[in-house]
């Protein structure tokens, strides 16, 4: 699989910035929820039960990511 496969180049951001961890979840929420056609608030929730288990990795995320579509 690709991760242009299940990652547009829309949902891309490469100058975001945040000023906390917690900004940083809200706002790729928001951008997932855009993309996905899911409410941000739900996403958020997800993502931060995510990171209440522990540090993230790349393959994590994609593996996690690809179980939810």
């Amino acid at each position: 699989m690709k991760i242009s496969e299940i990652i547009s180049p829309e949902s891309v951001r490469l100058d975001l910035t945040s000023p906390s961890r917690t900004s940083l979840l809200q706002t790729i929420s928001e951008i997932a929820g855009t993309a996905l056609g899911i409410g941000a608030s739900e996403i958020f929730l997800a993502l931060s039960n995510r990171e209440k288990l522990g540090s993230t990795t790349a393959p994590r995320v994609l593996s996690d990511a690809q179980r939810t579509l």
